[in-house]
């Protein structure tokens, strides 16, 4: 799938139908072509098709050519709430030096990217986590201790465990997975996915 943010911003609205349905076509099976909407994010305003698979939504993002990255020499105060909490992180040990200095440490310069077209899920998920049944010991001990609470995790040690209370009394009960980094990539990549990259 090549469509650039060029070719589809020039598309009128019947164009745009067309070639998401036909994008949606060469996409994986379960994929569907969802609609088109209009998305502002400031000044900027753009029709962006939206996918659907399963419970999931993706937005495409047609190719493009951007400016990444963060300067460090623009004119920038801190608000001083985010000054404040720069003195209270810099008192407790966990960064040094100005808060200035230090975002010039750690972020990357600007830079033009070419970045290919994309499907990108619209709303956050969650891996790691499997179902138990709800009457599994730690499960109960867990209600026992928090009996009004909707939605409850607790950890021993390393492991974790998650209670949420679903309508009619039902229980959803899960145990957190030890992934590595490389397993949760490699379990991404088998169900056709991967994260995002700078």
């Amino acid at each position: 799938m090549k469509l650039t943010r060029h070719t589809w911003d020039r598309l009128s609205t019947a164009e745009r139908n067309k070639q998401a349905k036909q994008i949606a076509k060469e996409l994986p099976e379960g994929f569907a072509f969802e609609s088109l909407r209009d998305c502002t994010l400031g000044t900027q305003k753009n029709t962006v098709a939206f996918f659907k698979q399963g419970k999931s939504e993706f937005a495409l993002i047609p190719a493009t050519t951007a400016t990444i990255g963060y300067d460090a020499t623009r004119l920038w105060e801190p608000t001083e709430d985010e000054a404040e909490s720069w003195r209270d992180s810099r008192e407790e040990g966990y960064v040094n030096g100005s808060i200035k200095k230090h975002i010039q440490r750690v972020t990357r310069r600007p830079k033009a990217v070419n970045i290919p077209t994309l499907l990108v899920e619209t709303s956050a998920g969650e891996f790691g986590w499997e179902p138990i049944v709800s009457n599994d010991p730690r499960v109960l001990a867990i209600l026992k201790e928090h009996p009004g609470s909707q939605r409850i995790t607790a950890y021993h040690g390393e492991e974790g465990t998650r209670i949420t209370r679903l309508p009619r009394g039902k229980i959803l009960a899960e145990r957190m997975l030890r992934l590595t980094h490389a397993e949760l990539n490699e379990s991404l990549r088998k169900s056709g996915y991967r994260l995002p990259t700078s």
